[in-house]
């Protein structure tokens, strides 16, 4: 099986995905557009997981093949909620409260090339 990049694989799974869809909702039937919807929502997530390790491992060859790395990453996403209900003689009082935060950053620095990649690259050609 050849490598294909993930770009190519996800216009194919979209064209793929809008061809099938024309199909249902030409037909008409709800219940089976229901049901390629949720097809078509799974099979998204499972491309965008496959989108991110891809990432992953391309940023992972840099990093190998790099001959200095700068690296920053910071992650927070926090979020926050509480809810509660109080009853007294006078009444009964609800409350709903939250909080969201998103601190997210990510930066990397690559320069140049380690001489054992070029050795290893002039071998290949």
């Amino acid at each position: 099986m050849a490598f294909e990049a993930p770009i190519v694989s996800l216009g194919k799974f979209l064209y793929d995905a809008i061809k099938e869809t024309k199909n249902d909702v030409d037909s008409g039937d709800m219940v089976e557009l229901k049901k390629e919807e949720a097809r078509q929502e799974i099979s998204m997530r499972m491309a965008e997981r496959q989108a991110k390790v891809a990432q992953e491992l391309a940023i992972a060859e840099r990093i190998r093949d790099a001959e200095e790395v700068e690296i920053e990453e910071y992650y927070d996403n926090s979020k926050e909620g509480s809810g509660g209900l109080s009853a007294s003689e006078s009444g009964v009082s609800l409350g709903v409260n939250g909080k969201s935060g998103f601190v997210s950053k990510r930066v990397f620095r690559f320069k140049g090339i380690e001489e054992k990649t070029i050795e290893i690259v002039e071998s290949k050609i």
